[in-house]
């Protein structure tokens, strides 16, 4: 069989002699294998009559001639920011499977700047992406995508927050949000990229909306994440779903001067009236740089309602500093709203951190078992951890604390020195 040669179709906005004035007639025309090369120019509605979203069929490339000189504006287009579900669509541009984005500046649209088909296999890189009033890039349950070297800058800014079926506060608006969906691998590389300032979070992964069995992978290396509302990493292995899955490693990112926690992660936070059962987080956070933030990780096994949440976490080599309460707090589960939360299991390596002492209370490094915020179930909780060569001042810097009866954390023998408060230290959060 022969396959079709690729053709590479010219887009310019000034040059009359150009094949395509607008990207979107380009994209119309292409077919599957095409590079469609944009001039430097601004590209949009009024002035080249884009139409979004602007569809890159699969196995295309759509080339800017770069970021700082090939500008795609949405110019606020007639696009609805939806909450749940998500609707790709609603962007300026859909990638389809096997495509490359590279050398834009994709701005102002009035919902998500670039989003992926269902189980597309995509990439990412050397953009700026910005001022999008919901997400710069929705990862939208890729198979695979590779998100490298981007700018992503002041998104989120429709402000838009809601209140799911489970009365807590909710945001969207993220620079990055990965909506893992059943039945693709979710497989998602996120590297090299500088993020500032997001409504809500830099980058978002949660479980949610869908069936049972949902498996994730991502990888967060070597990006600054600066200047979020929120935090710089909320990763929930489950926001609804049972038995979900989620992998993350987190490595070699600088991550300062966020509103709330550099990074907050838990394996059950169920956004609905049920309980979720089984879900898992395995996460290793090694060799980031932290700094500016009310806390700077938050882990916990499960929020209820859940049962049955595990988390795997090695949190090795980090340096935290210039936090206010927290420099690391790990909780194998809490009771909120009225809801249990029960059986989770939380086996944990801490070792080689610098942890300065918080600025204005708390500790360096806080492990809890299991507590209720106003008297829930909270019981079956426990939490193995082995903590070692952490740099935190004195030992009493290192507090670990039971929680309610019928909760544990063991500290294994080798462990460093550490102050095991009897009682329950009560839930705080920012």
């Amino acid at each position: 069989m022969t396959l079709p040669s690729s053709r590479l179709l010219a887009v310019s906005a000034d040059d009359a002699s150009a094949p395509y004035r607008s990207i979107s007639d380009a994209a119309l025309h292409a077919s599957e294998g095409d590079q469609i090369i944009v001039a430097p120019g601004t590209y949009s509605p009024q002035r080249t009559n884009e139409r979004f979203p602007i569809y890159i069929r699969p196995r295309c490339q759509l080339l800017g001639a770069g970021a700082e000189v090939c500008c795609l504006d949405g110019e606020g287009a007639a696009l609805q920011i939806l909450v749940r579900p998500l609707d790709p669509s609603q962007s300026l541009v859909l990638l389809g499977d096997e495509t490359v984005l590279s050398g834009f500046t994709i701005q102002n649209s009035a919902a998500n700047a670039v989003s992926n088909e269902h189980g597309a296999r995509i990439l990412v890189l050397d953009n700026v992406l910005q001022r999008s009033a919901q997400h710069g890039l929705l990862v939208f349950g890729a198979a695979s995508a590779v998100v490298q070297d981007n700018r992503l800058l002041n998104n989120g800014l429709h402000r838009q927050a809601y209140t799911p079926p489970r009365a807590v506060a909710g945001r969207q608006g993220h620079h990055i949000y990965i909506e893992p969906r059943a039945g693709v691998a979710n497989d998602v590389v996120i590297s090299g990229n500088t993020m500032a300032y997001a409504y809500a979070d830099g980058v978002a992964v949660a479980v949610f909306d869908q069936p049972s069995g949902v498996k994730v992978r991502v990888q967060v290396i070597d990006n600054s994440i600066s200047g979020c509302e929120r935090n710089g990493l909320t990763i929930g292995s489950s926001f609804g779903p049972s038995d979900s899955y989620v992998f993350i490693d987190v490595r070699n990112n600088r991550i300062f001067d966020n509103g709330s926690y550099a990074i907050d992660a838990e394996a059950a936070f169920s956004l609905i009236n049920r309980v979720v059962t089984g879900a898992a987080l395995s996460i290793n956070i090694a060799r980031n740089q932290i700094s500016g933030v009310d806390s700077g990780i938050n882990l916990a096994a499960g929020y209820s309602p859940s049962r049955g949440a595990r988390l795997d976490c090695s949190v090795l080599s980090n340096r935290i500093s210039n936090v206010k309460r927290y420099g690391m707090r790990l909780i194998g589960a809490v009771g909120m709203d009225g809801w249990p939360a029960e059986g989770s299991r939380v086996q944990t390596v801490i070792a080689d951190n610098v942890l300065d002492r918080p600025t204005i209370g708390g500790v360096p490094l806080f492990v809890q078992g299991g507590v209720a915020v106003s008297g829930e179930t909270v019981s079956g909780n426990t939490v193995f951890a082995h903590v070692v060569g952490n740099s935190v001042g004195e030992a009493s810097a290192i507090v670990v604390n039971d929680g309610l009866a019928g909760n544990s954390v063991c500290i294994v023998d080798g462990s460093q020195p550490h102050r095991r408060v009897d009682g329950v230290i009560p839930y705080d959060s920012p």
